[in-house]
C-alpha cells in the first residue's frame, strides 16, 4: 500500500531544520507506527531520517541545536513510480524498514510504500516487575501495592499492560510479592483485558533481577521487561527492532537526564581557556529507564530463588562479555517512585 503525501505533511522537513525540530517532528507525526521524517530541499527529497537515526545521535549527546544536513546521509533508499511492488517488500524485509518514499523523476516526493503488517500478533512474551513494596510512597501503598496505585483514573499497571496491547503485545508474565492478591485479584489471567497474563510469586523479596530466575520463556523469542512503576509512550515494536538487527543479549533504554549544579564549580585545573568558575552548570547523564529487551539465554546466568538487582546483573553480563546495547528514549517515560513523580504521572495520564 501507499500513505499518500497528504497523508506525509506532518514529517516532511527542510535539511536545514536543527535536530530539535526534527524530534519534534517525529514526536508529532501522524504516523505513530512509522517515525520516519522526509526531508527536503525546495520541494525536492534528499534523504530521510528516521527513529533509529535520532537514537544513534541521541546517545553521542550531539549539540541538538546544530542542522539537520549535517548528519543526513547522502544515500537512501527511495523508488519510483513504476516500482516494483515484490521487490520493494524484500528491501523492506532485509533492511528492516518501516517503508520506501515513492518519488517522481523530478524528486518530488508522492508517497511512501509499506506492506500490510499483522500487526495485532506478536507473541514475545513482556515480563513486568511488579513485587516491590514501594516504601517511598507510604502510606499510599499501605493497602495497594505500587503497581496497583491509581494514575489517571485506573491503575497503572493497567496503563503499562494497555501501552503494550497497543502494539500486539499480548503475552505477559508478572512477578509480585508485596500484597500479590490485590493484583492477582483484579487481573487474574487477563482474559477481561483481552490479554494472557501469568504471576511469578516471590516468597521472599527477590531484587530488581532476580524475579528472572524462575521465569520460563517457552517459545524463545526475545523478552521485553519492565519495571511496574514506569509509564511511557515507547513504541516497543523500535525497541525489539533495535535489539534483533544490533544482535544484542541485553539492551538497556536509557534516558537524558539533566541534573543543575545550584553554585559556582570551581575548575581547579588550570587552563587559560577555561573559566575559573562555572556558574550552575548543567551535568547530563545516561540513566537506566527500568525498561529492558533480552536474549532468554541469559537467563541461565541466574541462580534461581537468589536476590538479585538488575544493575548487577547487567555488570555481571558485560564482564561476561555478553554484548550490551544502549536504546535511548525520547518519549515521554515517568518514574512514579516518590510523590512528586506520582503525581506528575496522575495528571499527565488524566489528560492523555
Amino acid at each position: 500500500m501507499i500513505i499518500k503525501k497528504k497523508y506525509l505533511q506532518s514529517s516532511i522537513i527542510s535539511e536545514n531544520k536543527s535536530l530539535n525540530q526534527v524530534l519534534i517532528t517525529l514526536q508529532k507525526s501522524d504516523l505513530p507506527d512509522k517515525k520516519i521524517c522526509f526531508v527536503t530541499k525546495k520541494n525536492k527529497l534528499v534523504g530521510v531520517f528516521t527513529d533509529g537515526d535520532m537514537r544513534r545521535l541521541l546517545i553521542k549527546n550531539v549539540n541538538r541545536n546544530e542542522k539537520l544536513k549535517k548528519y543526513l546521509k547522502k544515500k537512501f533508499i527511495f523508488a519510483y513510480t513504476n516500482f516494483n511492488e515484490n521487490k520493494l517488500k524484500k528491501i523492506i524485509k532485509d533492511k528492516h524498514i518501516v517503508g520506501v518514499p515513492i518519488i517522481k523523476k523530478n524528486r518530488e516526493l508522492v508517497g511512501l510504500y509499506t506492506p500490510k503488517e499483522d500487526f495485532y500478533k506478536r507473541d514475545n512474551e513482556v515480563f513486568i516487575f511488579a513485587g516491590g513494596f514501594g516504601k517511598r510512597l507510604f502510606p499510599l501503598t499501605d493497602y495497594n501495592p505500587k503497581p496497583m496505585l491509581s494514575v489517571g483514573g485506573r491503575p497503572l499497571l493497567e496503563s503499562i499492560i494497555y501501552s503494550f496491547k497497543e502494539f500486539g503485545f499480548i503475552n505477559f508474565t508478572i512477578s509480585v510479592n508485596y500484597k500479590a492478591s490485590k493484583i492477582i485479584d483484579y487481573f487474574k489471567k487477563g482474559k477481561e483485558h483481552n490479554v494472557a497474563i501469568k504471576y511469578l510469586k516471590e516468597k521472599n523479596p527477590l531484587g530488581t533481577a532476580g524475579p528472572l530466575s524462575n521465569f520460563k520463556n517457552k517459545n524463545k523469542k526475545t523478552v521485553i521487561a519492565i519495571n511496574g512503576d514506569i509509564y511511557t509512550r515507547l513504541d516497543y515494536r523500535k525497541l525489539l527492532n533495535f535489539h534483533e538487527r544490533g544482535k544484542y543479549d541485553f539492551t538497556i533504554c536509557i534516558k537524558d537526564y539533566h541534573q543543575r549544579i545550584p553554585y559556582g564549580v570551581i575548575n581547579s585545573k588550570k587552563n587559560k581557556k577555561k573559566n575559573i568558575i562555572d556558574e550552575k552548570p548543567v551535568s547530563h547523564f545516561f540513566v537506566n529507564s527500568g525498561v529492558f529487551a533480552f536474549d532468554p539465554k541469559v537467563l541461565k546466568f541466574l541462580k534461581k530463588n537468589q536476590h538479585l538487582d538488575m544493575n548487577n546483573f547487567i555488570n555481571m553480563l558485560s564482564k561476561k562479555g555478553k554484548k550490551i546495547g544502549l536504546f535511548p528514549l525520547h518519549e515521554y517515560w515517568i518514574d512514579i517512585g516518590n510523590y512528586e513523580n506520582f503525581e506528575a504521572a496522575f495528571n499527565q495520564l488524566r489528560n492523555d
